[in-house]
Formats: C-alpha cells, sequence, structure tokens
C-alpha cells in the first residue's frame, strides 16, 4: 500500500478535544457526519475503517468506526454517499466513557479519504482505497504522522490551522507516496521535518497563505515525481530543496507564488524527466538557480512571469517536448547557448519588450514560432538551425527589420543554416520587414507563404530554393520589387502573386518548370512583364491572370507553355488586361 501525507482543509467534524496527557478524548458531542466516497473512473473507494479527528475549542475529538462498508448500489456505479449497514446517510456516535474533561494539545486535524484536489496544471493522487493508521494511544498530529509512516498504511492528514511541527519533530526518514502541504492559513515553514530525506511519490504544496520559505526540507535527498508549489502568495525562496541532486522522475511546476523571487534551491537538479514549468510568479526577475539543469524529457513553458527581464545562462541542452516562452511583458533577452534540439514547437509569443533571441547552438526544432514581439530586432541566434521538422511561421513583430540576407551567406546571416522546412514556411505581418531571405534553404514539404509585409521590398535570399511542395504565396505585399529563387524548379500547389504593387517583373522565377495547382497573378498594378517565367513548361491548375493593368508582355509564358489545367476567371473590365484566350486554348491539357 502507499501512503499520502495531506496537509490540508479536509475536514470532518464530530466534536471534542484530545488530551495528549492522559491520551482520551474530552468533551465530545454526537453529530451527523455524511460520508463522501471519491470516485477513481468507474470504481469508489471502499474502506474498511475510516478515522475521524476533529476540533472544538481547544483539542481535537480521535474516533475510529470500523465496518466493512458496502456501496448501496452494490457496484460502484451508484451514488456516492456510501453508509454502514446500520445508518442511513450518517454516523451516529457515543463517546466512549473513559473520555475525561482535561485540556490537551490545540491543533485541528481530521482524516478522511482523500479526494482529488482539482486545480490547473496540479492534481495530486488519491490513496487506493485503503484503511488509514489510527492515532497513537498519546501523541499529537506529529506522532501519528510518524506512525503512518511506520505502518506503512494509508496516512492522509489534513487541517486548516496547523501552525508548526516544531514542537515535536517527525522522526522518520522516508514518506512512501507524496508530501502534501496544502490550505494552511498558519503555516509558515516546514521547520520540524527535517529529518525527511526520501519522498517516493510529489512535494506539492499548495495555496498556503503565509508559508515564507520550505525550511525543514533540506534534508530531502530523493524525490520519486513532482515537485508542485502553487499559489503560496507570501512564499519568498525555495532554497531548501537544494538536497535534491540529479535527476528528477516527474515534473518541476513553479505557478502563482507571486513574491517568489529566485529559483535557488533547483541548483542541484541536473535533468528532469517530466515538464519545466516557471508560470505567473511576477517578482521573479531571472531563471538564475537551475544551473546544472541539463535535460528535460517533457516541455518547457516560461509564461507570464511580470518581472522576468532575461532567460540567460541556463545550461539546457535538449528539450524532449514544446518550448513556450510567452507573455512575459518585460523579457528584453533570451540567450540559451547550449540549447541544441527542441522535440516539440518553440514558440515565443507575446514578449512585448523582447529584443534579441539567441540560440546559438540550436539545430533541429520540431516547429518555430515567432509571433507578436512587438520590439523583436535581432534573430541572429538562428545561425546553426538545420530543420524545422513542422511548420514555421514568422507573424506580427511589429520592429523586425530584415532576416539578413547581405547578399551571401555571411556570419551574421540569420537562419545562414537552415535547409528543410517539413511543413509550412509563413512570414505574416511583419510591419518593418524590408528585406528577407534564407539563403540555405533547399526544400519546403508545405506551403511558402509572404504575406501582408508593408514595407518588405525584397524576397530575393531563398538562393538554393528547388522546391515546394505546397503552395507559394505572395500576397499583399505593396512595396515588394524584387523576387529572387534563382533554383526553383516545382511548385506542387498553386503560385500566387497578388496585391504586391510595386512589383514589375518576375525575374528571379527563371528556372521554374512546373506548377502542380493554379497560376494565379492578379492586382499587380505595375507588372509589366511575365518574363520571369520563361522556364514554364506545364501549369496543371488553371491560369488566372487579371486585374494587373500595365501587363501587356507574355511572350516568355507563350514560348514555353506547353499544357495546363484549363483557363479561368479572366477580368474583361479593364482595357489595359490581357486576355490570352486563344493562344492558351490551343494548347493541350496537362
Amino acid at each position: 500500500m502507499m501512503d499520502d501525507l495531506v496537509i490540508g482543509e479536509k475536514v470532518v467534524v464530530v466534536g471534542g478535544r484530545y488530551d495528549g496527557e492522559s491520551g482520551t478524548i474530552v468533551g465530545s458531542t454526537p453529530q451527523r457526519v455524511k460520508v463522501r466516497i471519491p470516485r477513481i473512473g468507474e470504481k469508489k473507494l471502499m474502506p474498511s475503517s475510516i478515522q475521524l479527528l476533529s476540533a472544538a475549542s481547544n483539542g481535537v475529538l480521535a474516533e475510529t468506526w470500523e465496518s466493512n462498508w458496502v456501496d448501496k448500489d452494490g457496484g460502484g456505479g451508484g451514488p456516492d454517499d456510501v453508509t454502514p449497514p446500520s445508518t442511513t446517510d450518517s454516523l451516529d456516535r457515543q463517546p466512549s466513557q473513559a473520555f475525561t474533561d482535561r485540556s490537551g494539545l490545540v491543533f485541528f486535524v481530521a482524516i478522511v479519504l482523500l479526494s482529488a484536489v482539482s486545480m490547473t496544471g496540479f492534481t495530486p493522487s488519491i490513496p487506493r482505497g485503503h484503511a488509514t493508521s489510527s492515532l497513537p494511544e498519546r501523541g499529537n498530529v506529529t506522532a501519528f504522522f510518524n506512525e503512518c509512516l511506520k505502518t506503512g498504511k494509508g496516512c492522509v492528514i489534513t487541517s486548516g490551522s496547523i501552525i508548526s511541527f516544531a514542537k515535536d519533530k517527525v522522526t522518520s526518514t522516508r514518506l512512501k507516496n507524496d508530501l502534501v502541504i496544502e490550505k494552511n492559513p498558519k503555516l509558515e515553514t516546514c521547520v520540524g521535518l527535517e529529518s525527511l530525506t526520501k519522498i517516493d511519490g510529489d512535494i506539492n504544496v499548495v495555496r498556503n497563505a503565509v508559508l515564507r520559505s520550505l525550511e525543514g526540507l533540506q534534508k530531502v535527498e530523493s524525490l520519486g515525481d513532482d515537485i508542485n508549489i502553487v499559489g503560496n502568495p507570501k512564499l519568498v525562496q525555495i532554497q531548501h530543496l537544494s538536497g535534491l541532486k540529479g535527476g528528477l522522475p516527474g515534473d518541476i511546476n513553479l505557478h502563482n507564488n507571486p513574491t517568489l523571487e529566485s529559483l535557488a534551491g533547483l541548483g542541484g537538479i541536473t535533468h528532469v524527466a517530466g515538464d519545466f514549468k516557471v508560470t505567473d510568479l511576477e517578482a521573479i526577475r531571472d531563471l538564475s538557480g537551475i544551473d546544472a539543469l541539463g535535460l528535460v524529457g517533457g516541455a518547457v513553458r516560461i509564461t507570464g512571469n511580470d518581472k522576468l527581464q532575461t532567460l540567460t545562462g541556463a545550461k539546457i541542452e535538449s528539450i524532449g517536448s514544446g518550448f513556450v516562452i510567452s507573455e512575459n511583458p518585460v523579457l528584453q533577452e533570451i540567450r540559451l547557448d547550449a540549447l541544441k534540439t527542441v522535440g516539440g514547437a518553440l514558440l515565443i509569443l507575446h514578449n512585448a519588450a523582447l529584443k534579441t533571441i539567441n540560440f546559438r547552438a540550436l539545430r533541429e526544432v520540431y516547429s518555430l514560432a515567432l509571433v507578436n514581439n512587438n520590439a523583436l530586432v535581432d534573430t541572429s541566434g538562428f545561425q546553426l538551425l538545420e530543420t524545422v521538422t513542422g511548420t514555421m511561421l514568422i507573424k506580427g513583430n511589429a520592429a523586425l527589420p530584415d532576416l539578413k540576407m547581405n547578399g551571401t551567406v555571411s556570419e551574421t546571416s540569420d537562419f545562414k543554416r537552415l535547409k528543410h522546412v517539413g511543413k509550412d514556411l509563413r512570414i505574416v505581418d511583419n510591419a518593418e520587414l524590408s528585406e528577407l531571405g534564407f539563403m540555405s534553404l533547399i526544400t519546403v514539404d508545405g506551403s511558402l507563404e509572404v504575406v501582408s509585409n508593408p514595407t518588405l521590398a525584397s524576397v530575393a535570399g531563398f538562393l538554393a530554393l528547388e522546391s515546394v511542395r505546397g503552395d507559394v504565396l505572395l500576397q499583399n505585399n505593396p512595396r515588394l520589387s524584387s523576387v529572387g529563387f534563382p533554383k526553383l524548379q516545382q511548385i506542387g500547389g498553386n503560385l500566387t502573386i497578388e496585391g504586391c504593387e510595386s512589383l514589375d517583373s518576375l525575374d528571379g522565377l527563371g528556372r521554374l518548370r512546373e506548377v502542380g495547382g493554379n497560376l494565379f497573378i492578379a492586382e499587380n498594378e505595375n507588372l509589366l512583364s511575365l518574363a520571369g517565367l520563361g522556364g514554364l513548361e506545364s501549369i496543371r491548375g488553371e491560369i488566372v491572370i487579371g486585374r494587373n493593368p500595365h501587363l501587356t508582355n507574355v511572350d516568355a509564358l507563350k514560348s514555353s507553355l506547353k499544357c495546363h489545367g484549363g483557363v479561368h476567371g479572366f477580368d474583361r473590365d479593364q482595357e489595359s488586361d490581357f486576355m490570352p484566350e486563344l493562344w492558351l486554348t490551343s494548347l493541350p491539357r496537362c
């Protein structure tokens, strides 16, 4: 059996107080208690005993009611109310005559079945339907905890008013399942738990109103699963987790601890098998304190940290899943020089002050998105990136001036080694982007889209691109005057050139041989000639050319084209539009 230590506020009250001197319970008043049994999937937890502990003004009642309880419906599929056979949805018990009226230790405890704790990104485990250990004849909550650890039975301690563990320190060194410290409005530290060296499950520290530190946990050297530290408004530091060394089998989740200033305490952890999340920490300024972390098997999420200024210095080399950096309003610099691979999506989104991104060792990522980082001006730190397995999106970065090309593959070129994009490459709505080029890019297995970049003048830097399996879309780039795809031979989908008012020729498409979809050329006010399409031999879809008021020369296309899929949608409203139906209809269909 596994055991959980849960320090929280799940309470069943039946009255009375515990006299620590005599080891008896006094002043008990019978109470009617409806016991609700939580479900795990379609099964209910069916205990053979439940221990009820509760407090009057200055003590605690401890009473065990033993019975082989059964589901009223007999199969685990009925109502959640489970009662002893002799009662109807209630528990009426008279106190023992041995209870006497003496003063005792003040604490507020109830031992019940642990229901699931529900909160964003965090669900502690539920004990698997076993009896709880009985409160020792003499002692307090700490003694009871020690006894639970020795017996190995289910140990569930829940309370809303624990102040400290310091008076009678825990003596056990190992906890066989989770340590959950939850919703204790007066608990300031964990002093008293210093003997613990091994926890087989999680450390869950959740919603403790005045908890300042984790002092008391400094000797914990081994952890079996996650660290979840969530919603502790006064927690300033976690340095007392510094005994943890090497690998962590689960997640690290730090969420909504508004006064936490540092990650110091995690410096001995070298790898995390699960996720690493730092979210909604209002006081943190950097990620110093995770100096040894080199590997994350799951995802990394750095989001909503209001004062985070830099994301630098971490030695993380590999992330097994996604990496999200988003909504950090004063973050100015990302520099993770050791990071080589990201197995999922690398998403850098909505960081209003971000200026510089530097991943100098990054070679491979599943997908990449740089979106709505309005101060971003420097992306030169992607110089070793060779492969984006999925989609690459650069969108809405209002200050990004260029993706440097400089005419050659130079040391300062952005994405200078990028050779392959496995899905779409999309450059969309970057207000100051003037130059664009990925000079080593050879293949795009999805579509290439350059859309709505109002100051973009040149797309002449795709010097090595040979094939695009999807569409090529150049649309609504009003200042675009230069197109350069000197090695592009095949487009598997549509070729669309639309709304590029400054474009007067298509000279950069001279080696294009085949368009697998439609050819759509429209609303390019200054386009004069299709001379750049002189090598195009087949258009397997339809040809649509219209509303290009100055287009008069299509000789190159006329001389090279051998087949097409049809002619559709020519605009006859403008006299200056070119109407090539006669010669096109004489060509065979592809």
